[in-house]
């Protein structure tokens, strides 16, 4: 026999061998539930069963707490890290595509539309990132807590008595106000006792017409 056959033949042997082992093994998983667990990720929520002897299902009980342990390791710390334990190393949120309320008097984070989502135990949401708008007249609102700060500032001009309008409706009537004059010559202005509100305010001037800068801040 030349080594070319032997060569052949010894392939063809292991491939016969690997197969039927193959073969076996599957026959063996399918009449054992130790091997398909170690096969997979199945959980025994039943072990050990009421008519076992604990020894009997030991083997699957052990099996089930290391599952258990793989399961915690997720974005967690290791059970066994005692300094650490509990703490999560990261948080990965679903991303749903239809809007989630939250419930059971709990605050509630979670992602829609690869957007985060924060609500409070009303299921109000919660914004972490400012709004506005910048220019010679804006807006700027940041969040703070269950609340949040608007600040607003704009340029305006006119007689006595003149509506200044907001660029947004403050929640509340503004808690403080500035004006300031501009251009040259001296000037009094004023913002009109009473004349504040959610939406606008009207200024006062002793000038037949003056221009000036406005700054609100409130809610």
């Amino acid at each position: 026999m030349n080594d070319e056959i032997r060569k052949y033949l010894d392939a063809q042997i292991k491939q016969h061998f690997a197969q039927r082992l193959e073969e076996c093994f599957k026959d063996a998983c399918a009449k054992s539930p130790i091997l398909q667990a170690l096969q997979s990720d199945i959980f025994y929520p039943n072990i050990p069963e009421a008519d076992h002897s604990p020894s009997d299902d030991q083997p699957l009980m052990q099996l089930n707490n290391q599952k258990i342990f793989k399961q915690w390791g997720i974005n967690h710390t290791g059970i066994t890290d005692t300094a650490n334990y509990g703490k999560h190393t990261r948080i990965d949120l679903k991303n749903f595509n239809n809007e989630q309320n939250a419930e059971g008097g709990f605050g509630l984070l979670y992602m829609l539309n690869n957007r985060l989502v924060i609500k409070d135990s009303n299921n109000q949401p919660i914004n972490l990132t400012g709004q506005g708008s910048i220019g010679t007249s804006g807006w700027v609102r940041i969040p703070i807590g269950q609340t949040n700060l608007t600040v607003q500032w704009g340029t305006g001009g006119g007689r006595n008595g003149t509506t200044i309008s907001f660029p947004v409706a403050f929640e509340d009537t503004p808690a403080c106000f500035l004006t300031l004059e501009r251009g040259s010559g001296a000037r009094s202005i004023w913002v009109v006792q009473g004349s504040r509100n959610r939406s606008n305010f009207r200024m006062g001037t002793d000038a037949s017409s003056t221009n000036f800068n406005w700054l609100a801040i409130g809610r």
